[in-house]
């Protein structure tokens, strides 16, 4: 495709390009990445027009390409695992901690109701990833900026029976819907990376 829309011959027009730069990956991403940020921070992107490249089809392009990166390149359905093990560990710790305190008044701060965490489309990517390669649920094809993981614990009471669910949104998506705690732990850690 980046053939095919000679991006090539015009991108060389840019001063800081070269042409051994379309044949390494690592630049080709650095390249894709950086214009999808000008593009969506609405950064003065006219030396693409005086170029003959069309600004909203070289945006999409370059999603697809990062988009490929971040899910086939960085990590994969298997690597994803190696990504995310402590982090998904981490989680069910909290997890674990909340249902085995939940009844308690006072607050317990080794199990807190609401963990936030922050990174990059490098780390919400491979979560994405392998929450996808445990559950077979989707992901995205690309983590735009300020995406968003979210893991909700359910507790409620029918019946007199005690039980535990959790729902998993990407962005506003949800893509995991009460899944019973004990099956959604037993699903992240068989896909768990050991020393």
């Amino acid at each position: 495709e980046f053939k095919e829309k000679n991006y090539s011959e015009k991108l060389l027009k840019f001063p800081l390009i070269k042409k051994e730069d379309f044949r390494n990956y690592n630049k080709m991403k650095s390249i894709s990445d950086h214009y999808i940020c000008d593009y969506d921070n609405k950064k003065d992107l006219s030396g693409f027009d005086r170029c003959g490249i069309d600004k909203e089809e070289f945006y999409n392009f370059s999603r697809r390409f990062y988009g490929t990166f971040i899910f086939h390149w960085f990590v994969d359905e298997y690597t994803s695992g190696l990504e995310e093990t402590h982090l998904m560990q981490d989680l069910l710790g909290y997890m674990d901690r909340r249902i085995q305190h939940h009844k308690e008044l006072e607050p317990n701060y080794k199990a807190p109701k609401m963990v936030m965490d922050c990174g990059h489309d490098t780390t919400v990517g491979p979560i994405a990833r392998f929450i996808d390669s445990a559950f077979g649920c989707g992901y995205h094809d690309f983590c735009d900026f300020a995406c968003n993981v979210y893991f909700e614990l359910f507790y409620e009471e029918k019946d007199g029976k005690e039980r535990y669910t959790v729902d998993y949104y990407m962005d506003d998506d949800l893509l995991i819907k009460r899944e019973e705690y004990s099956s959604f732990k037993a699903k992240m850690e068989k896909k768990f990376w050991n020393r």
